[in-house]
């Protein structure tokens, strides 16, 4: 008998002209790492719990088209994180519905080649997406946030998924510490150089903080930059049930420009 998969938030953007349905989950257990070397210093997920009665089994079934995203605050490929049965179960509910791509979060220590192989296993002829909280390239200013690994572990772990012909996904943090705010065109470079080595997509999804306020204006530059280096950026604009958005007074803006990729999507933004 498949368990509830307990549901904390839900929400839908379009991205690249796919819709995309994001499922927040409670994990089995929270975030391994963060139990052992405390959570990442920015990160309000690693041990969440749903106060809904909503669970993932029930309302994955209202799912129509696009694309899936589960995300839990953390790992879900680490089987002190995600017991194997716990994922088989998410992977039961998956094969009920219909979806292009699916994506999961994870950190790369667990991105593996027998992980990889069981996710071809489990979601046969579907395209699957591994995202990486990479936050900044900088290893220095990784280490003051706590991630507890170096940027070559993540450029391992994406050399990996290509050679599998799966997708990989970079976080980045903003408006969190000025240092990596100031790192962050050093960031979008490296990313646009493992690219063009690797010769696939390296989507980046553009995390803001919210709960505090930011400098559109530089966000957009921000946003300038990355198509000019022919890189696919996604602004996140979900408060996650937390918080306000920063960028919330320019949604439709924003997410136009998630929707088609294109800078004039933004030109009302003052």
């Amino acid at each position: 008998m498949n368990e509830d998969i307990a549901l904390i938030d839900q929400f839908n953007g379009f991205f690249d002209g796919v819709e995309k349905t994001t499922y927040l989950i409670e994990a089995g257990r929270p975030c391994q790492y963060a139990v052992n070397n405390n959570p990442c210093t920015f990160c309000k997920f690693w041990d969440r719990k749903s106060y809904s009665d909503k669970t993932l089994n029930t309302e994955i079934k209202n799912f129509k088209n696009g694309n899936i995203e589960i995300i839990s605050g953390g790992s879900f490929l680490d089987d002190l994180q995600f017991p194997k049965d716990t994922r088989n179960n998410i992977y039961n509910l998956l094969g009920k519905v219909n979806f292009d791509t699916v994506t999961f979060e994870s950190r790369p220590e667990y991105i593996t080649k027998e992980r990889i192989n069981e996710l071809k296993k489990e979601l046969p002829n579907k395209n699957i997406e591994i995202a990486i909280g990479l936050e900044t390239i900088d290893d220095k200013l990784k280490k003051t946030i706590n991630k507890g690994f170096k940027t070559k572990a993540v450029f391992d772990a994406i050399d990996l998924l290509s050679k599998e012909n799966m997708k990989s996904k970079l976080y980045l943090l903003y408006n969190y510490k000025k240092e990596i705010d100031d790192k962050i065109m050093k960031t979008l470079k490296e990313i646009a150089k493992k690219q063009k080595a690797i010769n696939k997509t390296i989507t980046i999804g553009f995390e803001t903080t919210y709960g505090q306020n930011a400098d559109i204006k530089k966000i957009v530059a921000i946003l300038k930059t990355a198509k000019k280096l022919n890189l696919n950026i996604y602004v996140a604009l979900s408060g996650e049930g937390i918080a306000k958005h920063p960028l919330e007074k320019y949604n439709k803006e924003f997410t136009e420009f998630n929707k088609t990729q294109k800078i004039a999507a933004l030109e009302g933004i003052s």
